[in-house]
């Protein structure tokens, strides 16, 4: 019954820390996107458009929205023409902002050409580029006729132009910054994130430690990195080269599942589980090469084989997920069951997401809208991490913390709080161990005999704590104090401290004797003391220096007692 209320809690806590996750990943992205939005004016170009597909009859359209016109109709190697008539112009420096996938572009003004793109790959039958095509306008354009000429190639099929528009040149890039800040955030962490496994890696390699965890996370990082950049286009920031920017982004793409399934594994106990990761991992990491090696040899683009990745992520995720749920309810640490909760969180995604562009691409469905679901993902997966990161720094710390307290309680004097007598007997054993010449002094307190039996033992215990801060007060910096029994103290140094034995002793002679001005007792506070180092004899052990500072202590013991009956 018991094991089972157990379970229950833990169950209840896994189940509340995830939602802590998932929420919070979901606050972080609304407050990024609500920081960050910003209105940027522009003139937009949505209506009053004329359309001809070359290639498809009856696909003329005139005074048309953009959203309304059916691109999916297009052919292979088509060619679109579109027309029309630009508004009046508010803006200084304008551009057309136009954001088109795989297409050669032609822009034309008043029939003269003012921009082209991609003809020499379309003709070679290259991989064209995607992205935001920004060409600049003149300032007086109010009245004048836009043509743009798209050429498709098959993997350009698409169902709208999304966000054409004029805006001002000065506004251009800082409105793509501004509308995919948060991915732009996340983009930014993941290259942190990996540059930081990276570094790890090296200190593992140093250590002899296993680095495939490492490896594949930096490989996650800098691919997703790289990735969403190329989705959300900001990586024009870097990169101008459309048909390099698609090229990233496909082989980001196809290698993305590999470093995924290579974290996922570590989640796995079953072996069934493992072999099939491997299966899905071996099939992703051969596609990868394969569609990379024929893009480079221009048998075919990577873009064509991209319905087979689709179809296998899928079932990927499918499997992964019901999986994970499986190996989570397996004996494990709480930071393990977020952070498995947040990785199916981020399969989930990536799931909608596919199915979001599938439907996107292949349906006339522009109410899906531009705004990727994956970034939301990454970031579930990204506090989910630093959750178990957090949750396992905080149990480091109390396991410590629990550690450091044992120890102090084992090696402290229950009653004095100085050092006890096995700590000090493991410093002496640590000089031995390492052969350092070592100095003690060895000390007892005179009548205490005679305060426990006249006074009671609290009196004794109270003289027993005084001395022994005192000790600490002068002794503390430079050496070990401890309370070897009763009222045997010790201090314990480095043999180089013997010129000072002297002085210190002085000071603490000074220090009781202040203390038997200011208390006033019936009672004196009295001690005893000898010294020994094995400085220059190495043949002696540190219980021969404690046994030979012990005896000179008792002879010094036995001179004040002379002295004293001596005066009395």
């Amino acid at each position: 019954m018991g094991k089972s209320m157990s379970r229950v809690l833990k169950g209840k806590k896994q189940i509340w820390l995830t939602l802590i996750v998932v929420v919070l990943a979901f606050a972080m992205a609304l407050v990024i996107i609500l920081s960050t939005c910003r209105e940027y004016e522009t003139i937009p170009l949505q209506e009053h458009w004329g359309v001809t597909f070359d290639s498809t009859e009856g696909t003329d359209f005139t005074d048309i929205s953009l959203e309304d016109i059916l691109f999916s109709k297009a052919e292979v190697k088509d060619t679109i023409y579109l027309r029309t008539v630009l508004p009046k112009n508010t803006l200084v420096q304008p551009q057309l902002s136009l954001h088109v996938s795989h297409c050669a572009v032609d822009v034309y003004l008043d029939g003269q050409c003012i921009y082209t793109y991609g003809d020499e790959i379309y003709q070679k039958g290259g991989l064209l580029g995607c992205g935001y095509f920004f060409v600049p306008l003149p300032e007086n354009f109010e009245g004048k006729v836009l043509s743009i000429r798209l050429r498709t190639v098959k993997e350009s099929k698409f169902n709208y132009l999304e966000e054409t528009c004029i805006i001002s040149a000065q506004d251009a890039l800082k409105r793509l910054a501004t509308d995919n800040f948060l991915s732009t955030m996340i983009s930014i962490f993941l290259v942190i994130m990996g540059m930081i496994e990276l570094g790890s890696i090296s200190l593992l390699i140093r250590a002899k430690k296993p680095i495939r965890t490492m490896i594949s996370i930096a490989a996650f990082s800098f691919l997703m990195a790289f990735w969403m950049s190329c989705c959300d286009k900001t990586i024009q920031f870097l990169i101008r080269d459309y048909g390099k920017i698609a090229f990233i982004e496909y082989v980001t793409m196809y290698f993305l599942p590999v470093g995924v399934i290579s974290i996922v594994y570590d989640f796995f106990a079953q072996s069934l589980h493992k072999k099939l990761a491997r299966v899905f991992e071996a099939w992703f990491l051969l596609l990868a090469c394969a569609v990379v090696v024929m893009q480079i040899l221009n048998i075919c683009n990577m873009s064509e084989c991209a319905w087979i990745f689709r179809v296998s992520l899928i079932a990927a995720i499918v499997l992964g997920v019901a999986f994970l749920v499986a190996e989570r309810n397996v004996s494990r640490t709480l930071e393990e069951k977020v952070e498995i909760n947040g990785l199916i969180v981020f399969l989930i995604f990536v799931f909608l997401e596919t199915l979001r562009y599938c439907f996107k691409k292949n349906y006339n469905f522009a109410t899906i809208g531009n705004q990727s679901l994956l970034p939301i993902g990454v970031l579930v997966w990204i506090c989910a991490m630093l959750a178990r990161f957090v949750i396992a720094m905080y149990r480091s710390f109390v396991s410590h913390m629990r550690h450091e307290l044992l120890m102090k309680i084992a090696y402290t004097d229950a009653l004095t709080a100085i050092s006890n007598r096995t700590k000090c007997e493991e410093v002496l054993q640590d000089y031995d161990k390492n052969k350092r010449p070592i100095f003690l002094i060895n000390m007892d307190l005179n009548g205490f005999k005679a305060v426990n039996d006249t006074y009671g033992h609290s009196e004794g215990d109270q003289l027993l704590c005084v001395f022994a801060n005192i000790l600490q007060e002068v002794f503390g910096n430079i050496a070990t104090v401890g309370r070897m029994g009763g009222d045997e103290f010790i201090v314990i140094m480095d043999a180089s401290m013997e010129a000072c034995a002297e002085e210190f002793l002085h000071k603490l002679t000074q220090k009781v004797n202040e203390h038997n001005e200011n208390e006033q007792h019936p009672y004196l506070l009295q001690f005893a003391y000898g010294y020994a180092t094995n400085e220059g004899n190495e043949a002696a052990t540190p219980w021969d220096v404690y046994k030979e500072a012990d005896e000179k202590m008792y002879d010094c013991k036995r001179k004040q007692k002379m002295k004293r009956l001596k005066e009395g």
